[in-house]
């Protein structure tokens, strides 16, 4: 009878000593596997997002503010001499590589202006 109690006092003790490493796991000590806490805090950050080539559309240029093409990445764009933009002037890397606002500008051909109209007065008709 006696190896008997011995038997559950251990059992008994092993629980104890369980149920403290849960609690020491529960509050950030060393428990729970072998690094502990530090291996949950310390997670790698998800690599930010990258967006491919912007676009750029006939008789423009787009000027990046980060090569690498990565989240936060600003899209300046600008046209030709003798071409307006017509859509967003910027367009930014947003999460998941995708660029907002959505949709490519262009540039579309300016209006010639028209032709002013001189109306030549002889000087000698000026004098009276």
């Amino acid at each position: 009878m006696e190896e008997e109690e011995l038997g559950d006092g251990d059992e008994e003790l092993e629980e104890e000593e369980e149920a403290e490493e849960e609690e020491d796991a529960d509050e950030g000590g060393g428990g729970g596997g072998p690094l502990g806490a530090a291996a949950r805090t310390s997670a790698p950050a998800p690599a930010p997002s990258r967006c491919g080539f912007p676009g750029s559309p006939a008789h423009s240029s787009v000027s990046l503010s980060d090569d690498a093409l990565l989240e936060g990445t600003v899209a300046s764009y600008s046209c030709e001499r003798g071409f307006e933009l017509l859509g967003p002037a910027r367009r930014v890397c947003g999460p998941h590589g995708r660029w907002t606002p959505d949709g490519i500008p262009f540039c579309g051909e300016c209006p010639s202006p028209p032709l002013a109209l001189h109306i030549f007065t002889p000087r000698s008709s000026m004098r009276g």
